[in-house]
């Protein structure tokens, strides 16, 4: 079983919950979304105001990480329940 901090279970089985609940189902993805929004523009101004240039957009970056989390959260799932 891959040990998990146990600050991270409790938002980890909420999140799992919700992606197994047709009328949740949009919780997570909204929530990611609202994230997005609010650290783009910020990220963005940083960037430019330290003379650096984005390699790719922020929303590509801030969505493949969502992609990532929500796969170790699954992988989390599966090895703490044994399949």
């Amino acid at each position: 079983m891959l040990e998990q901090p146990a600050s991270y279970q409790l938002p980890a089985e909420l999140t799992l919950f919700a992606l197994r609940t047709p009328r949740l189902y949009e919780s997570p993805h909204s929530h990611h979304s609202g994230i997005s929004a609010v650290t783009t523009e910020p990220i963005t101004e940083a960037a430019e105001r330290t003379g650096h240039e984005l390699v790719q957009p922020t929303e590509t970056t801030l969505g493949s990480s969502w992609r990532a989390s929500i796969s170790a959260v699954w992988a989390w799932h599966e090895a703490a329940s044994g399949q």
